[in-house]
């Protein structure tokens, strides 16, 4: 079975994976989760964010710091789309400083990514710049971030159509000619 781009028959399965786990648990949180990434994927925002809401509500009710941390980054990502950017930042900079607190990098990562986009598109450049350093300190860490590390790559390289580096640009054209040649 497959469901990879199948909304439909994931949200089936998660469901019915949710009706057998026990409430207050990890594994309830993180289906809850699923189920919001999954209304994500198809644009239904208000479904999303109840399911975040929900998934946030376990974790904090059972002391799970890092669950709380992704779903209200998942929170930030949505209302990024819906154009609402300093609620969107306020909960990334939250995701980074509990992902930091709890030593997970992929999630600092991430966040990190997601919050130097929302700089970008407000065009301010500095924490533009800060952001994609932290988000690519971690990339470059892992051989296994490779996939993250050309989005934070062709992320950097819109950045510097706005502060212009040529060193910079070549260096960061050549990496991700690297990495895309690397991901066939």
């Amino acid at each position: 079975m497959q469901t990879l781009y199948d909304y439909p028959e994931a949200e089936h399965y998660l469901k019915l994976a949710l009706k057998y786990t026990k409430p207050n648990t990890l594994e309830y949180a993180t289906l809850l989760d699923n189920l919001g990434v999954n209304h994500y994927k198809t644009r239904e925002f208000e479904k999303a964010l109840s399911y975040f809401n929900e998934s946030s509500a376990v974790a904090l009710n059972i002391k799970d710091t890092l669950r709380y941390a992704k779903t209200i980054g998942n929170k930030g990502i949505i209302l990024e789309e819906l154009k609402k950017y300093d609620q969107a930042t306020a909960l990334l900079k939250e995701d980074i400083f509990l992902s930091e607190k709890m030593n997970d990098s992929k999630n600092t990562m991430f966040a990190s990514t997601s919050l130097a986009r929302i700089y970008l598109k407000n065009n301010d450049l500095i924490n533009t710049e800060k952001a994609i350093e932290k988000a690519e300190l971690i990339a470059v860490s892992k051989s296994y971030f490779r996939k993250s590390e050309l989005d934070i790559i062709k992320l950097k390289l819109d950045f510097l159509k706005r502060k212009p580096n040529a060193e910079y640009e070549l260096i960061a054209h050549r990496r991700m000619l690297a990495l895309e040649d690397s991901l066939k």
